[in-house]
């Protein structure tokens, strides 16, 4: 039996910079961890100064349907982001908490207090671990 191979994380900013990263000895040395090539537009990694494919019409779009997500798909993607960041270290509540914070800088008012989002959040994620476990 063969399992599938786990992706790379998501080095967000809810990921800490690995161990032998120049920051987390100093801040103000360059960063020198996967976590360098995270882009905030687009949330994904570049690496090698590629351009990032976003516009700015890319995040005027987003911003308009943002609205129009409806709350189950927005707690949806809050953990399918969190599960591509998760590491070893840290837990999926941390990056939970801090994906809701991202989405809250960047668009205002989510319409829910963070703290509503994180609980509904957590909900859905025990949700999908009983269900895995139910088949696996």
């Amino acid at each position: 039996m063969t399992y599938p191979s786990r992706p790379s994380p998501v080095w967000g900013p809810s990921v800490a910079h690995s161990s032998s990263c120049n920051k987390r000895v100093d801040d103000s040395l360059s960063c020198n961890c996967p976590k360098k090539n995270y882009c905030e537009g687009c949330d994904a990694q570049h690496h090698f100064k590629q351009n990032c494919p976003r516009t700015v019409l890319d995040d005027m779009v987003e911003a308009m349907t943002f609205s129009d997500k409806s709350l189950k798909r927005l707690i949806n993607e809050i953990l399918d982001s969190a599960e591509a960041r998760r590491t070893v270290f840290y837990s999926m509540e941390n990056h939970i908490r801090s994906r809701i914070d991202e989405l809250a800088e960047r668009h205002g008012n989510l319409g829910l207090t963070r703290k509503r989002l994180r609980n509904l959040a957590s909900k859905e994620l025990a949700r999908r671990y009983r269900r895995g476990y139910r088949r696996g």
